[in-house]
């Protein structure tokens, strides 16, 4: 820990946000999400674990799909994704899917680090697909799928390459969904399920293709799609518990509320408060045989809890999607980077699409803001009491450090700490972002860091902290600035 002098657009920074004390505060507890079910152990331990490496846990994917790509450039399916890692000879299954989806995970990986070392994968990629295209997969319903996935595969290229090199892949794409219905009534009821599902995945991708463009006709035909999948929800409340194939219930909620709601935040909460309360975070291995694609299940109910955390901002979607997704990395039991379907599945029967499925669903946002907790055990505290607070960084994305500023307002005063002087100082505490920020610095639960100074006025007075994260490089504010009022006697 050093203490340094604020650089002064970083004070002008603070000053400038608190525009008023009417924000309410953040919770005083510390949270990790919901609570998880029974049936298997699914307890993360923060304290002795503070985090994990995000870029680092996104890399080893990369590498796992690196290894298992066709590299023999005589080989006629090139450039494709092999399914898994034990049926690599002539039962091999390569597919349009697998190898769209290793595109965004490798894309995906360049964009948020700079890292050019799997550019090569990309362009091999793009030469398996150009022979075998995801619209000639069969049958229709596995091509509709595919499609999706080339849309995605598409967008993600253009953003990281600010290329439009494959946009014609993505407009065949579209064209193929949009020509191509599913019945949701389906024999057995899992091929119903997994046709909404399918239609839901096309939806969500067809959405976001259009609004780039823009293409208003586009976005109709997609929200057509998605108010199928709505009506199809509310026909029964257990739909939303419902699998089929690869995908389950995480997938139409994320669709509907993407598609209908991506611009009304408060409908999709309401939406989701009277429609997906009954939502799980994860599907329990008890219910099901250890052949069951339960992470693949669990991917999708990630995308649904990301969605809602984009759409509503309300952080607790956003922590319940990066713990479902560290569950799923926490089965790469022998550090080669891929996972079972099924975290029965032994360590040996890792597959590269359901590997990939947790940087589309669930890691996908890392770049994106981090909030900061303060916990203080006593709110009433008198001049020159010593006070402990603990301090907690939640859903860190990125593994880099930020700087830690703590603010106390009294009077409309802002005093910057270690001690108040005329020209303010701030206790600047560098250090990498983790769940649990105290035991990074070195302590067991809280940080004991300020006696307050007697204060010149007489009697009691009313106080506010204020923390915030900001970025080192650029000074702009990291996550959420938080308050947490208090007063003494």
């Amino acid at each position: 820990m050093t203490l340094r002098l604020a650089v002064p657009c970083i004070v002008v920074l603070l000053f400038a946000i608190p525009s008023s004390l009417s924000t309410p505060p953040q919770p005083y507890e510390f949270d990790y999400g919901q609570s998880r079910p029974g049936g298997l152990d699914r307890t993360f331990d923060h304290n002795r674990t503070p985090t994990i490496d995000h870029v680092r846990e996104w890399e080893q994917i990369c590498l796992f799909l690196d290894r298992w790509q066709v590299s023999d450039p005589t080989d006629p399916e090139f450039g494709g994704m092999i399914e898994d890692e034990y049926r690599t000879g002539a039962d091999r299954i390569v597919e349009s899917d697998n190898t769209q989806e290793a595109i965004f995970a490798w894309c995906r990986y360049m964009e948020l680090t700079g890292s050019t070392q799997f550019d090569q994968n990309v362009t091999d990629a793009w030469t398996y697909l150009t022979v075998f295209p995801a619209w000639l997969e069969e049958p229709v319903h596995y091509a509709l799928w595919n499609c999706a996935w080339g849309i995605q595969a598409h967008r993600q290229y253009q953003k990281t390459y600010a290329s439009d090199a494959h946009r014609a892949y993505a407009d065949q794409c579209a064209e193929f969904i949009l020509t191509h219905d599913l019945s949701f009534q389906g024999t057995p009821p899992q091929v119903g399920y997994r046709n909404v599902f399918i239609t839901a995945w096309a939806a969500y991708h067809l959405h976001l293709f259009a609004s780039e463009a823009p293409d208003p006709d586009l976005i109709i035909r997609a929200e057509n799609m998605a108010t199928r999948v709505r009506d199809w929800l509310a026909e029964d409340p257990a739909n939303i518990l419902k699998t089929g194939w690869a995908l389950s219930g995480g997938a139409a909620a994320a669709a509907v509320i993407h598609v209908l709601y991506h611009d009304d935040p408060e409908g999709a909460l309401a939406y989701y408060e009277a429609n997906l309360l009954d939502m799980p975070l994860y599907f329990d291995p008890a219910d099901f045989n250890p052949s069951s694609w339960i992470h693949a299940w669990d991917s999708f109910l990630a995308l649904a809890q990301n969605t809602l955390w984009r759409v509503t901002q309300r952080f607790e979607f956003r922590l319940n999607a990066l713990e479902q997704s560290e569950f799923m990395r926490s089965h790469d039991g022998d550090g080669d980077g891929g996972i079972p379907p099924n975290p029965s599945m032994s360590d040996t029967e890792d597959h590269t699409w359901v590997s990939t499925y947790i940087t589309v669903m669930g890691f996908d946002m890392l770049d994106e803001p981090s909030r900061v907790s303060l916990s203080m055990p006593d709110s009433s505290l008198a001049a020159g009491d010593r006070m402990e607070a603990g301090i907690q960084v939640v859903a860190p994305g990125l593994d880099r450090t930020a700087d830690l500023y703590l603010v106390l307002e009294i009077a409309n005063q802002f005093l910057f700490f270690p001690q108040f002087t005329d020209q303010p100082e701030a206790i600047r505490l560098v250090c990498p972002i983790g769940y649990d920020l105290a035991a990074a610095l070195g302590f067991q639960d809280t940080i004991p860091f300020l006696t307050i100074d007697p204060w010149p006025s007489a009697g009691s007075f009313s106080a506010t902290w204020w923390a915030a994260l900001i970025d080192p490089a650029t000074s702009e504010l990291i996550g959420d600035l938080i308050t947490l009022p208090w007063a003494s006697e």
